[in-house]
């Protein structure tokens, strides 16, 4: 991501250096250690994250506000460490959570331009996707953080999804709130119109994705085989594609749960395609989308991807699994 490529700016933040540093080299030997062919013990990874975490907690008691950058991309590092070797099940719930509080010292204009930009877009999707598979509404979702720090350099295709993706997680609170019929839930209406704006804004994303191009976003690869594979121009395209389909799937399927416990919701002709979210049509749809999420997974982990195409497919192989089983 573009926060990987400050890194060498960032360490020279002398004050932070030791805690960027220290974070970097935890991430470093979590991948070294990783899968059965790991070349580092796991145990090196570990001590390696306790030392960083150690590093970091001296640091947030004496933080700088004016130069947290180095800090936010630490926290990152950690993240993803815990991602790929998990050392508690809250742990990357903190990290989330310590990062949306440090990036909201300074306001959205902040990341509006320079390397504070490049961290902010950076970091932005692992919280956004974070927030979706924790279902904690996130602050990314206010309008002047959609917007302000884009004021001056436009959100490229994947960015303008995830703008548009802040808005699933007090969705996906709501919904809960319905099921449990929690006291501060409200009528299933509002959550149904909700869902209903979430997916045409979607469906519009993807029309102005797929006119920025004059071929396919993506070409099938051994068609008629055992194993055919998508194939992107680029891991934006990648990326933008495989979470548009996640993103459309979880609308579509919790469009029908609401509308299956509500039945005064089917009242409203709400087509999808010019079919009911119910048709089979629309079935067939989402099976084709949670297909395409897997063959994308080939593109997505090769070797010049490293590490971050491979962790970007989380959500989406998670939501077509689900979709598909």
């Amino acid at each position: 991501g573009a926060w990987i490529e400050l890194l060498p700016l960032l360490s020279m933040t002398q004050r932070y250096e030791m805690t960027l540093s220290s974070s970097v080299k935890a991430l470093g030997v979590s991948i070294l250690s990783r899968g059965r062919n790991g070349i580092a013990p796991i145990s090196d990874a570990l001590a390696a994250h306790c030392s960083a975490l150690n590093s970091l907690h001296d640091s947030l008691h004496n933080i700088d506000t004016s130069n947290s950058d180095a800090l936010a991309v630490a926290i990152m590092c950690l993240m993803i460490s815990e991602m790929i070797l998990p050392t508690s099940i809250s742990s990357g719930t903190a990290h989330a959570s310590g990062l949306s509080d440090l990036i909201q010292l300074h306001s959205p204009e902040a990341y509006s331009s320079g390397p504070s930009h490049r961290v902010f877009i950076g970091l932005r999707p692992a919280i956004i996707i974070h927030a979706i598979r924790k279902k904690q509404p996130t602050f990314l979702a206010a309008p002047e953080w959609r917007t302000k720090p884009f004021q001056y350099v436009k959100a490229n295709s994947f960015h303008a999804l995830m703008t548009e993706a802040t808005a699933l997680p007090s969705i996906l609170v709501d919904i809960d709130e319905l099921k449990f019929d929690s006291p501060s839930s409200n009528s299933p209406f509002p959550v149904f119109q909700a869902l209903k704006d979430l997916l045409n804004a979607l469906i519009a994303w993807n029309i102005t994705f797929q006119s920025l191009y004059n071929k396919p976003s993506f070409r099938i690869l051994n068609k008629g085989t055992e194993r055919p594979c998508l194939w992107f121009p680029d891991i934006t395209s990648a990326n933008s594609m495989t979470h548009y389909w996640a993103f459309w799937i979880m609308c579509v399927v919790y469009i029908r749960k609401l509308r299956d416990n509500y039945p005064e919701l089917r009242d409203d002709d709400f087509l999808i395609n010019g079919e009911s979210p119910e048709s089979p049509m629309i079935t067939e749809m989402a099976i084709q989308m949670s297909t395409w999420i897997f063959q994308s997974i080939e593109y997505l982990v090769q070797e010049e991807m490293k590490l971050f195409g491979a962790i970007s497919t989380a959500l989406p192989t998670r939501i077509a699994y689900q979709f598909l089983r």
